[in-house]
C-alpha cells in the first residue's frame, strides 16, 4: 500500500438513498473492519467522516472518496468538495474497507 500516491474510489448512485441509509451502511462497515481501540481512537474522526454523507443521493449523482497523500481522506458530492478527514490511520482504514 503506497500511502504516497493518490487514490479515488467513486460511488456512482444508481437509485435515490437518503443519507441515514447511507451514513448507517458506513457505520456498519466501520464496525465489522475495526477493532474495539480503533473504534474508540478514530470516533472524532469518524464522526467527521460521516457527516460529510449528510445528504441524500439520487439517481446519477457521484459520492467520490479520494486519498491525498499524506493520509487524508477527502470527500466530494457530485465534484464539489465537501470535506476533510487528516489522520493517515484513519485514512488507511478507510481504504481497509474496500481494499
Amino acid at each position: 500500500f503506497d500511502d504516497a500516491k493518490a487514490k479515488q474510489f467513486t460511488l456512482q448512485w444508481l437509485r435515490t438513498i437518503d443519507a441515514a441509509k447511507i451514513s448507517g451502511a458506513f457505520a456498519e462497515s466501520f464496525d465489522k473492519t475495526l477493532s474495539e481501540s480503533e473504534k474508540t481512537t478514530f470516533k472524532a474522526d469518524f464522526d467527521k467522516f460521516l457527516g460529510l454523507f449528510s445528504h441524500d443521493v439520487k439517481s446519477g449523482d457521484q459520492s467520490i472518496i479520494r486519498w491525498i497523500p499524506g493520509g487524508t481522506i477527502e470527500v466530494a458530492f457530485n465534484d464539489s468538495v465537501v470535506g476533510e478527514v487528516k489522520n493517515p490511520a484513519f485514512a488507511k482504514a478507510v481504504w481497509d474497507i474496500w481494499f
